[in-house]
This record gives structure tokens, C-alpha cells and sequence, in this order.
């Protein structure tokens, strides 16, 4: 299922980035896989593609530097990772750690805190691809 999604949205994350980080939280996982989705079409479009599609940031976490000092010198504040796999454990581990382990699973829970607002187009999307990945 998640190979079907890699290849609907024409995205550049090899699929071992992400299989060999589900083994130990399937439903982290996912959601980060629907974040993925929702915040960049699975790395295929971003605000500032001149500097994002290179950070390997498909989900959107901006940097803690970048929340205290503002964007970088490139207008970017996003965190940078140095690949698909890099990323892929901080963000589960992050949903995790964050949402899971302290009772907030589901998109409408996790929303209010990972886009700092409501979005229903995010909760949309979200839950979409989590009843895809089913």
C-alpha cells in the first residue's frame, strides 16, 4: 500500500526509507506517511522548492533554532535532514513520542498541535490516507 502511494504521487523517497522505520511503530508510521501527504504530496511539492526539496523534510517540522530566531537566511523553517531515512526516524519516533504516547492518535487531535490551527483540508487528507493504509 505505501509503494501505491510512492507511485500515485510520482514521489522520491525509496520505499526502504520508510519500511525499515515501521517495523517497530506500524501506526506512527502511518501517520507520518499521511503528514507526509498532506504537508507535501510525499516530497513532490513544497513552499520553496528551490531550498526544501533538498532539507528531505517531506512533513513539514520546522526547526527549533528557526521558531526562536525566525527563517533562515534562505527563507526556509523548515529542519534539515540529511535523507528520507534520517527523517523518517525522527518523525515517527516524534509522533510517538509527542501524539501517540500521550493519547492524541488521531488527525483531529494532532492537528491543533502540528499546524498550530485547525485545518480541515489537513484532518481531510490525513484521514484519507489512514484509512488507505488500512
Amino acid at each position: 500500500k505505501i509503494n501505491t502511494l510512492l507511485k500515485r504521487y510520482g514521489s522520491p523517497i525509496p520505499l526502504p526509507a520508510i519500511m525499515g522505520k515501521c517495523y517497530d511503530n506500524l501506526q506512527a508510521c502511518k501517520l507520518a506517511i499521511a503528514i507526509c501527504v498532506a504537508e507535501s504530496k510525499l516530497g513532490t511539492h513544497y513552499v520553496l522548492p528551490e531550498i526544501e526539496q533538498d532539507a528531505f523534510n517531506c512533513g513539514g517540522i520546522k526547526s527549533e533554532k528557526i521558531l526562536k530566531f525566525g527563517a533562515d537566511e534562505m527563507g526556509s523553517y523548515l529542519r534539515n535532514f540529511g535523507s528520507w531515512e534520517e527523517y523518517f526516524r525522527f518523525a515517527i519516533d516524534r509522533l510517538k513520542r509527542k501524539y501517540i504516547d500521550r493519547g492524541c492518535a488521531t488527525p483531529e487531535c494532532i492537528v491543533r498541535y502540528y499546524v498550530g490551527r485547525y485545518s480541515k483540508n489537513w484532518v481531510g487528507t490525513v484521514t484519507k490516507i489512514l484509512v488507505e493504509l488500512k
